[in-house]
This record gives structure tokens, C-alpha cells and sequence, in this order.
């Protein structure tokens, strides 16, 4: 006696579908497992370039200090108002934030609150920079009264000590930041 075969949709519709399925799940895992392992290493990549970009405002608010330092000294001396043109660098943070899949980090989060918060000093430099220019045109006109210069130097020296405050305060934000991030490539 010949052994039954088995009804023709068994051969022609439930074998392939079940290899068809199979397929497409081991597909569908092949694929989530490469996003994941994908995702973190655009993590890891973009904290260390963020680590680079945070050395770099280190060394730029390290050198505003000192260019504070000198212009209050200019200014105590009666020199002329200091004029800053420092941005704080951000190129690396808002070309590769995007880039990320997700943001549901701590140390990410951490390192979105520190770059929103960084703009700040840019409003305190624009501030100091028009009342550095309001000082200098009443310093430079000769029918100005002299409190009315005194005057416009005490706001430029407040608004130097805001600036050095504020400076300090995000250089010790940024270096406890960048002890939390990877190491650089780069350091000896």
C-alpha cells in the first residue's frame, strides 16, 4: 500500500507560506538587530565628537576669562570698551543630533540640556556688545558730561562680570559633562 500524499494545498500553499514566514521573520530580525547595533554605534560617535566639540568651548571660555580679565583692567585704566565676537561652537552637536535614532538617553539629555542652555552666554556677549558701543560713542562725543561716561563704563563692567560668571559657570558644567562622555582619540 502506497502512503497517502498529502492534499495538494499543503504542497502548494502551506509549505512555501510557512518558508515565506519564516523568512520574513528571520529578515525582520536580521534587520532590527543591524538597526540596533547601527543606532549605538551613531551614539557612541556622536558622544565622542560632542566630547571633541566640548574640549574645544572649554579652550574658548577659558580664553574669554582671560580676554575679560583684560578688558576690565583696560576699562579700570579708562581705556576703551572691549567688543566680543565669540559664538560658542555648536557645528558638531546640530549637524549629527539629528543623525541620532534615539534620544531617550541620560548622557544624551544631558548633552541637549548643556548646548540649550550654552546659548545664553551668546545674549550676554550681544548685551555686553551694545553697551560697549553705547560707551564708546559717549566716550568719543565731547559734549557728553562725564557721569553720563561713568555711567555707561559701570554697565559695561557688570556686564563683563556676568559674562565671566556665566563663563565660569558653563566651564564647570562642561567638564563635568565631558568626564562622563568617551575619551578622545586624541589624548595622550
Amino acid at each position: 500500500m502506497l502512503p497517502a500524499s498529502p492534499p495538494w494545498w499543503t504542497e502548494k500553499l502551506v509549505i512555501p507560506g510557512f518558508f515565506i514566514l519564516v523568512g520574513a521573520l528571520v529578515g525582520w530580525i536580521g534587520t532590527e538587530l543591524k538597526e540596533k547595533l547601527q543606532a549605538r554605534r551613531s551614539k557612541r560617535a556622536f558622544l565622542r565628537a560632542v566630547g571633541l566639540e566640548l574640549d574645544a568651548i572649554c579652550a574658548q571660555l577659558e580664553s574669554t576669562d582671560k580676554t575679560v580679565d583684560a578688558s576690565l583692567n583696560r576699562l579700570e585704566q579708562g581705556g576703551g570698551p572691549p567688543h566680543f565676537a565669540g559664538v560658542v561652537r555648536r557645528t558638531v552637536f546640530d549637524s549629527q543630533l539629528s543623525k541620532l535614532r534615539d534620544v531617550d538617553d541620560a548622557l544624551i539629555v544631558e548633552v541637549i540640556l548643556l548646548y540649550s542652555d550654552i546659548g545664553t552666554l551668546d545674549q550676554v556677549v550681544a548685551t555686553l556688545n551694545q553697551q560697549g558701543t553705547e560707551l564708546a560713542k559717549l566716550a568719543s562725543d565731547i559734549t557728553t558730561s562725564l557721569p553720563y561716561v561713568t555711567a555707561a563704563r559701570s554697565r559695561v563692567m557688570s556686564a563683563l562680570l556676568v559674562l565671566k560668571e556665566e563663563s565660569v559657570k558653563y566651564q564647570r558644567r562642561v567638564a563635568t559633562l565631558r568626564k562622563k562622555l568617551p575619551p578622545s582619540p586624541y589624548s595622550s
